[in-house]
């Protein structure tokens, strides 16, 4: 169902400070860490109608586009590169302890059991979506893959089940442009 879009929250000079993707009311409620804009009009939607893939293709383009300020690369506040949801933020190792330590003792979903430090560890490997990067990937992009035999970069994107592959890369940048063109591709002819 095409119900999702992609939203920018802007600044006073109206540069972008929050790439989102959302659908129903999503872009007007609050967020853990983003300050919501008091003035509405700082609210714009850059494309609406979109099924959750494209949604979340497009969140990652425009967040590749301006860059985030917590990893340097840029002017955004996202703390994921998009594309997930909550999901897509990666705790730290240290910031997992400290959530594991304070869930200690505490009771859990599963009726009559107590959190222990196994419990926790568990749950803790358990919880990596298949929206996550894996954990042998080197790019830190999803859809692009080191192969070592050949010293390449190989961009690929998988559409309706299927992999297409983009092209092999000697330069990482370029196997990027080509999967983000293969997403902006993906958007464009089903949107």
């Amino acid at each position: 169902m095409n119900i999702y879009y992609v939203y920018f929250y802007l600044r006073a000079d109206f540069t972008p400070y929050y790439v989102g993707k959302g659908k129903n009311n999503r872009a007007y409620q609050s967020h853990k860490k983003i300050a919501v804009p008091k003035d509405k009009s700082r609210i714009i939607f850059i494309k609406e109608n979109l099924t959750e893939i494209q949604s979340f293709i497009l969140e990652r383009y425009y967040i590749r586009w301006f860059g985030r300020k917590d990893n340097g690369t840029g002017i955004l506040r996202n703390m994921s590169d998009g594309g997930e949801g909550n999901s897509g933020y990666i705790r730290t190792e240290n910031s997992k302890d400290r959530i594991r330590k304070s869930m200690l003792g505490k009771p859990s979903k599963l009726k009559g059991t107590k959190r222990t430090k196994e419990f926790n560890n568990k749950i803790s490997k358990g919880q990596i979506l298949s929206e996550n990067l894996r954990s042998d990937n080197k790019s830190g992009y999803k859809g692009i893959r080191f192969i070592s035999n050949r010293n390449k970069w190989e961009a690929r994107i998988t559409i309706n089940k299927k992999i297409k592959l983009l092209g092999q890369y000697t330069d990482l940048q370029d196997a990027i442009k080509a999967r983000t063109t293969a997403e902006l591709e993906y958007i464009s002819h089903n949107s």
